[in-house]
């Protein structure tokens, strides 16, 4: 259990740093990193479709059906990589969808602190719903967004990991104080 929670909070404060890094990237870069991570977008794609493309053709069934599927996955992504410009239009809903589960992950992370007395985690679970209402306003008005630019998105990103960092912390000092105080008690 115990290296469960190590592993669980090393996986949050990566996610958290990774987010504040891609918000100083979007707030850096605005326009392009909108064209960038479509572009990366559509590397995924067309590499899921030419795995699982290969997959299928080495199967020995292979269905001609999932040969197709494969087939337009992977030229969808190629066409994604070779015209970013439709695809920007759903960065911000991407990015909402994204910050919604951080959110909630944190929310729960937020509960757990309750659980372990952590101190202010009703602060922490406040910053973890307002991440999940920013969140919703990402995907709600992604169109305003786009307008007002990828400046906003960065601010929210940094925002969202500074607050999983909060919580994360606080959480991990609140376990600690209980695992110092059972050892003493032993």
């Amino acid at each position: 259990m115990k290296e469960k929670l190590k592993e669980i909070h090393f996986s949050n404060m990566m996610v958290a740093i990774l987010t504040i890094i891609l918000g100083i990237l979007m707030i850096a870069f605005r326009s392009g990193m909108l064209y960038a991570l479509a572009r990366v977008i559509g590397v995924v794609i067309a590499v899921v479709g030419i795995v699982q493309l290969i997959r299928n053709l080495t199967d020995e069934a292979h269905p001609l059906g999932l040969t197709v599927l494969y087939i337009v996955i992977t030229a969808l992504g190629l066409w994604m990589l070779a015209f970013p410009k439709p695809i920007t239009n759903f960065i911000p809903i991407v990015i909402g969808i994204f910050i919604i589960f951080h959110g909630a992950d944190t929310i729960r992370m937020s509960l757990r602190g309750k659980e372990v007395n952590a101190p202010k985690w009703g602060a922490m679970l406040f910053s973890s719903i307002l991440s999940v209402v920013i969140g919703l306003i990402c995907v709600i008005r992604s169109d305003w967004f786009l307008s007002a630019g990828m400046v906003l998105l960065g601010i929210l990103l940094i925002y969202d990991g500074v607050s999983a960092l909060f919580v994360t912390g606080k959480v991990r000092s609140a376990e600690h104080i209980i695992d110092s105080t059972a050892k003493d008690l032993d």
